[in-house]
């Protein structure tokens, strides 16, 4: 079938005649985008995530994912009061990827709050959670230089789009920069 955008206002009605068709898109570019902004729309979207008969369920998944990736990553004053409002959406869950989408959210939530991390394992498993989350799938390396863990995204095939997060390893301070 064709592909139809959307044109009207992006509303509950709208979302859900979205969620269910798998031909109607809400722009031809950075579809993720648009809807993520729609803070809104998050009980919505994770009421979809949690339908197994939704069709685009993961993907309702990855547009809060990256949303909330970015809200962490740039320190957004209210990035922990959404992640846990849009963690209690999805508690009851026992879909995989909602499960996945949570343990992840749980661990921004802890790179948040910060405080120390004493271990390689630990900086990676916060790295990988704020880094790549559910939506990506990139390459995640860490260092150490002493006083920080220094944790690398790295995009393939070519690695040209590169992505770090600086961990205090004392306070669990972070710092984040492409």
């Amino acid at each position: 079938m064709a592909e139809r955008i959307h044109s009207g206002p992006i509303d509950e009605a709208a979302v859900l005649a979205w969620a269910y068709d798998e031909d109607l898109l809400f722009c031809s570019q950075d579809e993720d985008l648009v809807l993520g902004v729609h803070h809104e729309h998050y009980p919505l979207l994770a009421k979809l995530a949690k339908d197994p008969a939704c069709p685009k369920s993961n993907y309702c998944l990855s547009i809060m994912d990256f949303s909330l990736m970015f809200w962490v990553l740039r320190g957004h004053a209210d990035a922990e009061t959404e992640i846990r409002r849009t963690i209690g959406h999805l508690l009851g869950s026992d879909r995989p990827e909602v499960v996945s989408f949570i343990k992840v959210n749980e661990l921004r939530l802890v790179l948040l709050r910060g405080g120390c991390v004493e271990s390689q394992e630990r900086a990676f498993e916060l790295g990988a959670a704020a880094l790549n989350g559910v939506s990506r799938n990139a390459d995640i390396s860490v260092s150490d230089t002493g006083s920080e863990w220094v944790i690398e995204l790295s995009v393939p095939p070519f690695h040209r789009h590169k992505e770090w997060l600086t961990i205090c390893k004392v306070s669990g301070r972070y710092t984040f920069k492409r």
